[in-house]
Order: C-alpha cells, then structure tokens, then sequence
C-alpha cells in the first residue's frame, strides 16, 4: 500500500500503533514475569538459576503445581 491509496494514512497509523502496542506490551510482560520469578523463587542468591538449583524437589513442584493452576483457571476464564 502506497501512501498516496485512499485509506492509507489510517492504514500506516495503525501498523504503527500496532507496533507500537506490542513493544509496550513486551516490556510489560517481561516486568511481570521478572516480578514473579523474584516472588516464586526469593532467595539468597542473585539469579533465579542460583536459587532455583538449590531448592528442594518440593519447591520444584509445588511451582509447577502452581503455575498449572494458574493457567488452568486462566484458560476458564477466557474460554468460559
């Protein structure tokens, strides 16, 4: 599409909003998972692998348990 087609500009305006939408919501994301992984796995050391290779097998799962329930009830919410 050229900008000199009818409708372009409101075409070129939303690929850029477009664009623009999922670069914020990238970083928001991304935020929010570091966010998480802080509160799941706080620990005494700096990196979520460090704390994460010293936790007990418990804490593994009762993680994944969590995270599942999380999606699980995610996917209810939105499928219905």
């Amino acid at each position: 599409m050229t900008f000199l087609q009818a409708g372009a500009p409101r075409f070129w305006l939303a690929v850029l909003c477009t664009g623009i939408g999922a670069g914020v919501g990238a970083i928001v994301l991304t935020r929010l998972l570091q966010i998480i992984q802080h509160v799941v796995w706080a620990g005494s050391g700096t990196h979520i692998l460090d704390v994460a290779s010293r936790a007990g097998a418990w804490r593994h799962i009762l993680v994944l348990l969590g995270a599942g329930a999380v999606v699980g009830i995610g996917q209810l919410a939105w499928c219905g």
